[in-house]
């Protein structure tokens, strides 16, 4: 029993290079479980029917490069720091730098491969990957949806602002 939780671990994964094994030190114990105001969300009927996406997954579309003169960038909002230049169809956002393109470190809320930011047929989406704790955009939790310039992406509890020129 993990006496943290009182629940059975799934499964244990051995040691490897590069691990953080002082995570539990800087972060403390996992509350996955505990209901945060944050993860509260409007239903996705909320958005506008041209915004939402049905279908099978976008991300698995071919990676290529963005085709020249398509500009993104993936910021966080609270950061001082230069923006990230998105360079491929398929950016994966995730917590492992193994796993994901865009990486949001010691962020225990966001998944290994959290959400994937999609340019297809000129228009940039976002698709949630199945993620534990959810993908929104402007607050609104989303599977598939159209960005638009400026759109705040929440992952875990980290913003993100989406800007693009096409």
């Amino acid at each position: 029993m993990d006496s943290n939780s009182g629940r059975k671990p799934q499964a244990q994964a051995p040691l490897k290079d590069g691990d953080d094994l002082e995570a539990l030190d800087r972060l403390g114990p996992y509350e996955g479980d505990r209901k945060d105001p944050l993860t509260r969300h409007a239903p996705i009927a909320d958005l506008p029917a041209v915004d939402r996406v049905s279908g099978p997954s976008m991300a698995s579309t071919r990676i290529m490069p963005l085709p020249p003169g398509v500009e993104a960038t993936l910021e966080l909002d609270d950061a001082e720091g230069a923006p990230v230049k998105l360079a491929k169809t398929v950016t994966v956002i995730g917590r492992v730098a193994s796993a994901a393109d865009f990486v949001l470190p010691f962020n225990e809320e966001v998944s290994r491969e959290h959400a994937a930011i999609v340019y297809f047929a000129g228009e940039f989406f976002i698709e949630d990957l199945s993620s534990g704790n959810g993908t929104f955009v402007n607050e609104q939790r989303v599977e598939k949806v159209k960005l638009r310039y400026g759109d705040k992406i929440r992952v875990g509890s980290q913003v993100l602002v989406f800007r693009c020129r096409a």
